[in-house]
């Protein structure tokens, strides 16, 4: 039997000629002339042994052409009139026809893949290039063996993280096509992958830097993952999305190959596609029981930094891009006409649902519509009233919450309809883990999930292969399931109104599935790039613009109507008056107050009229002494005062009592500003920074510091980018207040994720700690212990503590001097032996210059803050994932 081997050239030019001439010289040849084959077609369709695959012989174009040049290059090899055995494929393929469902994929483009150094002038076809994708990272960057700082935590599990491929992302630049980089953020360590250039759709093959493992210290860590345009060093890159994966949401010993929407802001609501990004997530806890326990604990409190997680950036660049992966584009302090609907209508959505669900449920349990839950309440009313105490009143309120999160562990833990067949860990696996759990413990068990698109097809086309780069293509565009169910978007997101986006909709384009936007050979555009020529007529080119761009000042400043050039132009001379009349006020006051000051001190005329009262001159004199009087009043009212000095020494502000004349004007302690941002930072340090919203510290003892730092961190992050002035005025005072507002959101959300087992290990932990103080409370000595407290607190002996107190203070003692140590002087250029940074700039032909890189351009760390708090207290649930592509594999130890 006869074995035909069929060959396909990566390369076009003389390869094919190549090949052909090896199997001249190995007499691998066969009986027929190739010659006779091209001549005649009819030859051609009755041969068996063929050289070519034509796809139009007697047809004319491109395809004939190609074929009878590879048929004179055979002819010329074909010195004994003999025919190859080999299969030589050199049909051309039209691009016009891959809208075809059924030759899309198994065309013979070629695609030049990237990134060049891992893949020097290699081609691929789309399908191959998929299944390079799925195929395992051969590079690994490793941040397990890695210190940060002077922390010195207990790891407890590691994170396997990989970007695979991202679909529809926005044309962030006017001419070219999305340069995507990925970064990944886990606690203080952070990634970016390889640049792809010029693909709304990229890729990153298996060769590629696309894979990283981070130490995991706590179960409630999160991976935050931003995919930017890389606009080149230098340059700020543009932000296409982000998502957050919470780590306890994941099983150990399974590997979740996940779809995941991108998001633009974190806490602001807004339906527009941003792409969709294939990751590929893998947990692996050493010991579950302290994964269990690692939330009784905040993290590392170092000296310089407190509680706070920090991110060490090398650049600017990398600095930026790591604070917008993590707290997304609505940054803290940076005020947006869009934020600022978005807190609005959240505060509106959270009022009317709690006053709805208020009266409905006082209502069902006084009429008794749901008898289960109106029977107990009357139960332990009417026990309550027999008892003649109160003692019961905490123990049912402990009990009803308890019963509260039984009945949502089974609504929202356990229902497919709300966790996607992605079901957290349950109940009885924690309780395993926390009891018996010890080093290399396995009590949380894989899962294993299909794609329902894969189950859905295998029961219409069980006899065939199944393609996943098919089925992908076909939930791109339009076939996915829908996932819609209350509180799946955010929390009281209505089913039918605010579903979460499906894959085709959370892409820009679906159809940018694995095409480049470069011209073909005859000369026709396709995919991508004639969709944009389509979009760049003048009706759309206004829409494609404001859809995809970063910057969106103008966008709030037109909802102000402050956008036209002619109200800039009045704003900016508005600006320049102001600024005259300020200087002439100012020169116009110490010029009054020279000449006050000149009066006040020229001696009085002695006239023989002394005794004369009232002249004009005495009353001009009398109201500027008055003046100044009042002013030197208002200037030492702290000092001088008719306040008893005993009621000073109370005070123990050293500004004292303010002032309560309304005549007299005083300077206000703080200004408006300052009250509101004073504000904000109380509500923060009143929660313990739990939602903390700070961006960045700025540490004096860290290299390069300089007293500017703090602006210039501002201005990379944009939170005082405003082109107009009138905006930027407005922000100054709107930012701090909207920030309080946020805090109390972010209360409010921490309460509602609580309850609905967002974080199954932290509700599992809380319900556990509800069980032993609804037991504690059962037999608690009330009385016993309100004895006691009023002893302690209003008992007689506090006469002679109080005696004892006065006398330590009498005696005055100096305060202890603390020995400070000196601070720690960093020379230009020096880089501490622990500090580990973060670079945009990693690589470069496969190359790492980050140790290179260090010696020049960390001259200053711009430290970034990265949220590491128990509470989950963002707005939007990423997960569960589609279920449509998304699916989880056992992973062998």
């Amino acid at each position: 039997q006869e074995i035909v081997y069929q060959f396909r050239c990566l390369l076009d030019g003389n390869e094919k000629f190549i090949w052909l001439q090896a199997a001249a010289e190995l007499n691998r040849l066969a009986e027929e002339s190739a010659v006779s084959i091209i001549g005649s077609a009819g030859s051609a369709a009755v041969a068996t042994k063929k050289l070519f695959v034509l796809p139009s012989i007697g047809g004319g174009g491109k395809a004939n052409d190609t074929a009878l040049r590879y048929a004179e290059w055979a002819r010329l090899v074909d010195q004994e009139k003999t025919v190859s055995g080999v299969n030589f494929c050199v049909k051309t393929t039209v691009f016009d026809a891959l809208d075809d469902e059924s030759d899309r994929y198994d065309s013979t483009r070629l695609i030049k893949i990237v990134p060049s150094y891992a893949y020097r002038n290699r081609r691929m076809t789309e399908k191959e290039l998929f299944k390079e994708m799925a195929t395992n990272s051969e590079n690994w960057e490793d941040f397990r063996q890695k210190t940060v700082g002077d922390r010195d935590e207990e790891m407890i599990g590691s994170l396997h993280a990989e970007v695979l491929a991202c679909y529809g992302l926005p044309k962030l630049d006017k001419f070219t096509n999305t340069d995507a980089v990925c970064y990944f953020v886990c606690g203080p360590y952070a990634f970016a992958t390889d640049v792809i250039d010029g693909f709304c759709s990229p890729v990153w093959p298996s060769k590629s830097r696309r894979a990283c493992i981070f130490p995991l210290f706590y179960a409630y860590q999160e991976l935050y993952v931003g995919v930017f345009d890389d606009d080149g060093a230098g340059q700020n890159d543009d932000f296409a999305g982000r998502v957050v994966v919470d780590v306890s949401r994941l099983r150990p010993n399974s590997e979740y190959d996940v779809y995941l929407p991108l998001r633009l802001y974190r806490n602001t609501y807004v339906k527009q596609p941003r792409g969709v990004i294939h990751l590929r997530l893998r947990v692996e806890w050493h010991n579950e029981k302290k994964a269990v326990m690692s939330y009784l604990k905040l993290p590392q409190k170092t000296k310089q930094l407190g509680n706070a997680v920090t991110l060490n950036c090398a650049d600017l660049k990398a600095f930026r891009n790591v604070v917008l992966t993590v707290q997304g584009k609505d940054v803290p302090g940076r005020w947006k006409q869009l934020v600022q609907k978005g807190v609005q209508r959240e505060m509106k959505l959270y009022k009317t649902v709690m006053q709805t669900t208020m009266k409905e449920q006082m209502k069902s349990i006084v009429l008794w519509v749901h008898p289960t839950t109106s029977f107990p309440i009357f139960l332990a009313w009417m026990h309550c009233v027999y008892s003649n105490s109160l003692h019961y009143v905490p123990v049912y309120f402990i009990l009803g919450i308890i019963i509260i999160l039984v009945e949502n562990y089974q609504t929202f833990a356990m229902n497919r309809n709300t966790n996607a067949g992605f079901i957290p860990i349950t109940i009885p696996e924690m309780l395993k883990a926390l009891i018996l759990g010890g080093p290399n413990s396995s009590y949380i068990q894989p899962i294993s999930i299909m794609p329902q698109a894969e189950i859905a097809k295998s029961l219409t086309k069980s006899e065939d292969e199944l393609d996943q780069a098919a089925l992908t293509d076909q939930v791109l565009d339009g076939a996915g399931i829908r996932m819609d169910g209350d509180h799946l978007e955010f929390p009281f997101s209505e089913a039918g109104r605010y579903p979460k986006k499906t894959l085709a909709e959370a892409c820009v384009d679906a159809s940018t599935l694995f095409e480049d936007d470069d011209d073909d050979d005859d000369g026709k555009s396709s995919g991508k790039l004639a969709t944009l020529k389509k979009m760049a007529r003048p009706a759309n080119m206004k829409s494609l613009l404001m859809m995809n761009r970063d910057d969106g000042e103008d966008e709030d400043e037109a909802e102000l109507g402050l956008d036209d050039r002619l109200v800039d132009d009045i704003a900016e001379k508005a600006v320049e008056i102001t600024e005259k009349g300020l200087e002439v006020a100012e020169k116009a006051t110490e010029i009054v107050t020279e000449t006050a000051t000149e009066l006040l001190n020229r001696p009085t005329p002695q006239s023989k009229d002394a005794n004369r009262v009232n002249t004009p001159t005495s009353t001009k004199k009398k109201s500027i002494l008055t003046r100044k009087s009042t002013k030197e009043s208002t200037v030492d009212s702290r000092d001088k005062s008719s306040t008893p000095e005993q009621l000073w020494k109370r005070v123990k502000d050293p500004r004292g009592l303010p002032e309560q004349d309304a005549s007299v004007f005083v300077k206000s302690r703080k200004t408006l500003k300052e009250e509101l941002i004073h504000n904000k930072n109380l509500l923060h340090k009143m929660s313990n920074r739990m939602f903390d919203d700070r961006m960045f510290i700025v540490n004096e003892e860290d290299p390069g510091y300089n007293e500017n730092e703090e602006l210039v961190l501002n201005n990379a992050i944009g939170t005082n980018k405003h082109k107009n002035p009138m905006v930027a005025k407005m922000a100054e005072y709107i930012a701090p207040a909207l920030e309080c507002v946020k805090v109390g959101l972010s209360v409010w959300r921490a309460g509602f994720n609580l309850f609905t087992w967002s974080d199954p290990f932290l509700t599992f932990l809380f319900l556990c700690g509800s069980i032993c103080l609804l037991c504690i409370l059962i037999i608690f000595p009330w009385r016993i212990f309100f004895f006691l407290m009023g002893v302690g607190a209003l008992g007689p002996q506090n006469y002679f503590v109080g005696k004892v107190v006065s006398k330590k203070k009498k005696k005055d003692p100096s305060p202890p001097v603390e020995a400070t140590s000196p601070k720690r002087e960093n020379r230009k250029g020096e880089v501490s032996e622990e500090f580990e940074f973060h670079n945009h700039l990693l690589t470069h032909g496969g190359v790492d210059l980050r140790e290179e890189k260090s010696a020049k351009t960390t001259s200053s760390v711009h430290r970034a803050i990265v949220p590491t708090s128990p509470l989950i207290s963002r707005r939007f649930f990423d997960w569960p994932p589609n279920p449509s592509l998304s699916k989880v594999e056992v992973c062998s130890k």
